[in-house]
């Protein structure tokens, strides 16, 4: 007979699982607002990933919860007020779309870095990839279409 403790967290919806996540959700809702303080500090010192000559961050604080993907160039980032080129405010996308959408992360196109998957998905269910491209116009400005499928078309139901 095996006795290992989390035999009884295999059935999902068993009252030993539905215990253990609650106390699980208790504890974590115990420490919300005080992480919350934490996280929206404005002295946060942002973590980048430098892509070609710009530095990409995801960002959340207060006034943007589901965060905003950002990116500065890195001699505006070693400035003491960096400006920061919003490519996608997941929280207008979601408002706008009326969708739970939750932030799972990008892959950005090696070389140019001029196109990316964007991850994200409904109320944190499996991820929908879509991809954001972005083009330069003939007067040099960049163009951030929404976010597309792979196939061009709106991200799947």
């Amino acid at each position: 007979m095996d006795d290992a403790p989390s035999l009884g967290l295999e059935d999902l919806n068993g009252a030993a699982a539905v215990a253990w996540a609650d106390a699980q959700s208790a504890a974590t809702d115990a420490d919300a607002d005080a992480l919350a303080a934490i996280l929206d500090r404005p002295d946060n010192i942002p973590f980048v990933t430098r892509r070609g000559r710009h530095l990409f961050n995801f960002w959340r604080d207060a006034a943007h919860p589901r965060g905003l993907w950002r990116r500065t160039t890195l001699a505006d980032h070693l400035g003491t007020a960096p400006s920061w080129e919003v490519m996608l405010d997941l929280d207008a996308l979601a408002t706008s779309e009326h969708e739970d959408w939750i932030w799972g992360g990008t892959a950005v196109l090696p070389g140019t870095h001029d196109r990316a998957i964007l991850r994200f998905s409904r109320s944190g269910a499996d991820h929908c990839c879509c991809t954001g491209d972005s083009h330069v116009h003939a007067e040099g400005q960049r163009q951030r279409p929404h976010p597309r499928g792979g196939n061009g078309a709106a991200c799947p139901a």
